[in-house]
């Protein structure tokens, strides 16, 4: 076989990830989730030029040329057909439904995965001039005039801030969108925090950049941090903000982009529009941004960015209100969400968002206040009508991915969903968290560990990503390290009690009953009525020797249960603590029947430990698809 090179002539790319995948073009490695695949010669060979030329025809000609020399006496046919035979195998693609190798008969191969490109990009030289700028972060504030969209900047800082271009500095390859400002005195907040997480999925797109998840960003609501300071804590080289304003249909976008180290402005522009163009707005600030930054949009992201039509004013005022309200994940919250996305829908029965959003919000409610039998089958059905309506849509592959994994119990439709996801948008935290789920569920806790870790990097001020985390640590029996976590949790939001449910949990794999108790206790001095700390704390009352509190817990949460849904898995974990193997085995029977989402994790969680040597737990594995 002829030496060849790993990277084709004129490359700019040496690193990239694509789905699961990463190759390096200067080792010559394939990894997958990290993991070095068996994949080198001509098989790897055909892989990078594909990547490299992503979205390209490459030729079988073109092969030949790269691949078998001249002087070099093979069988091109039989050696090009193997090659990328071998090459479906190691990656698990199909020729029939291919996710990234697309055979065009007759004249080659195209790659077809959104390849997110990791190779350092030099800036070029700027061909401005600076020019001062015109206000600096949180003292400058708008004076909104409803008819005339008149625009004061004020405060005497305002000129401190210097224009500079991207060039002057290191590159740009990650950002966060801080929450934009609404007129003072409005009614808009809804409006505005919708527009800036909508700003954050459009720029999430652009697999050249790493974006901060709109949890970690709206975080900052209304701070009175520097932006070095934030830029530190969230590890990002600039930050864009701004403001929206909004009169009748007429809406404007003022943005600026800003390097986060020296808080120097690069860029600044306003947009005006008529609400029903929105999104075309939003993508022209997204575009005029990666323009400023001078990073690369593959293709596929340039046709997205056109591909943004007119919107219903009145749906996406609606779906607006949705999401605002979706966001607060408390029971109230979740069932105002699902009116208003229900609403958005009466306004335009083909906005593919709000479908999406109503999946979102059965798929909460089913899973933390209702019955997953009512709850999932309503979202499945919504899901499906927004991909029908917008295949491209990122919130409804993920809402697919959630229902395959917590109701349907189907690992390898949560996997092809989440393939989709990440082509469509690397930077949307929710793909890491599903992906680090199925790590838990399969037994591989050290690669749960690694994706969530990569996730905190997009979020790391995610309570719920933080708290993820801690439990992993617990399910690999790493207790010590849970507690660090939680802790770690608590220090951001000292009263978040699902980290001290879990520093109890972590306690109890200590056999330190007495603070699991307390932590146990504080959680429900919260919320008394909790079915789930109330379960927590009677088994770890159990475990103590008090097992008569919490035989009296038992007989509340099943009297309960007559007048309203309680997870049949509290009952589980309370006969557990009490020793009662056959009524623990009974309610996790029940909780099949009723399609708990809590199941997936029967395998992983500590707290069915007691269980593993009963032959009756094999069963129940097998029965949703797990393997113990």
């Amino acid at each position: 076989m002829p030496p060849y090179s790993s990277v084709p002539q004129n490359s700019t790319l040496s690193t990239a990830r694509f789905g699961p995948f990463e190759i390096d073009l200067r080792t010559c490695e394939l990894r997958k989730l990290g993991i070095k695949l068996k994949l080198s010669g001509q098989p790897f060979q055909i892989l990078a030029i594909l990547v490299e030329r992503r979205g390209e025809l490459v030729t079988r000609e073109e092969l030949r040329e790269s691949l078998w020399p001249a002087d070099t006496f093979v069988d091109f046919e039989h050696g090009v057909n193997t090659a990328v035979k071998t090459l479906r195998q190691v990656m698990g693609d199909s020729a029939g439904t291919p996710l990234y190798i697309e055979t065009l008969p007759r004249r080659g191969y195209r790659f077809l995965g959104r390849v997110e490109d990791c190779t350092p990009t030099v800036a070029t030289p700027p061909t401005s001039v600076a020019t001062p700028a015109t206000r600096s972060r949180r003292s400058v504030l708008i004076a909104f005039a409803l008819l005339s969209f008149a625009v004061l900047a004020v405060g005497a800082g305002s000129l401190n801030r210097r224009f500079t271009s991207s060039a002057n500095g290191p590159q740009i390859r990650n950002l966060a969108v801080l929450p934009f400002e609404s007129p003072v005195n409005s009614d808009q907040e809804y409006f505005t925090d919708g527009m800036t997480e909508s700003l954050i999925t459009e720029l999430g797109q652009l697999s050249a950049l790493r974006v901060t998840s709109q949890t970690s960003s709206m975080h900052y609501k209304g701070t009175h941090k520097t932006l070095p300071e934030i830029g530190q804590e969230l590890n990002v080289d600039a930050f864009v903000e701004g403001s929206v304003e909004r009169s009748g249909n007429r809406v404007r976008i003022r943005a600026q982009l800003i390097r986060a180290s020296t808080d120097t402005q690069i860029w600044a522009k306003t947009f005006d529009g008529d609400v029903r163009d929105i999104f075309t707005m939003q993508s022209q600030v997204t575009q005029a941004i990666a323009n400023e930054i001078r990073v690369r949009i593959t293709p596929q992201e340039q046709s997205h960015l056109h591909s943004a039509g007119p919107v219903n004013p009145d749906a996406l005022d609606a779906y607006l209100k949705g999401r605002y309200f979706w966001n607060k994940f408390t029971r109230d919250g979740v069932l105002k969400s699902a009116e208003y996305f229900n609403l958005s829908i009466q306004n335009d029965p083909n906005y593919a968002a709000a479908y999406a959003g109503l999946a979102d919000a059965h798929i909460v409610f089913g899973n933390l206040f209702g019955r997953p039998t009512q709850e999932f089958p309503k979202a499945k059905e919504a899901a499906l009508k927004a991909l029908d309506l917008d295949e491209s849509l990122v919130e409804a592959h993920v809402a697919m991915a959630a229902i395959h994994l917590f109701y349907d119990w189907d690992l390898p439709g949560v996997q092809k969903e989440l393939v989709r996801s990440k082509e469509l948008n690397p930077n949307f935290i929710r793909i890491y968290n599903l992906e680090a789920y199925c790590f838990e569920i399969s037994g591989n806790l050290a690669d749960s560990i690694v994706v969530m870790k990569q996730g905190l990097r997009l979020d790391p001020l995610s309570l719920i990503s933080e708290v993820d985390l801690g439990f992993a640590y617990s399910f690999a029996h790493r207790p010590d390290d849970a507690i660090m976590q939680f802790h770690k949790t608590l220090e951001i939001e000292p009263n978040f009690p699902m980290a001290q449910s879990g520093l109890g949990l972590a306690y109890e794999q200590k056999h330190d009953f007495a603070k699991a108790q307390e932590e146990y206790r504080s959680v429900l001095a919260q919320d008394p009525d909790n079915s789930f700390w109330l379960a927590m704390l009677a088994r770890a009352d159990a475990r103590t020797g008090n097992k008569s509190a919490a035989r009296r817990t038992l007989r509340e949460l099943e009297r309960r249960s007559h007048r309203q849904f309680v997870e049949p898995t509290f009952m589980a974990m309370i006969n557990i603590g009490l020793g009662d193997k056959d009524a623990a085995f009974a309610s996790l029977g029940k909780a099949i029947d009723e399609r708990s989402a809590k199941l997936i994790w029967l395998n992983a969680d500590p707290m069915y430990d007691d269980l593993h040597s009963d032959p009756r737990f094999t069963e129940l594995l097998h029965r949703i698809g797990l393997q113990h």
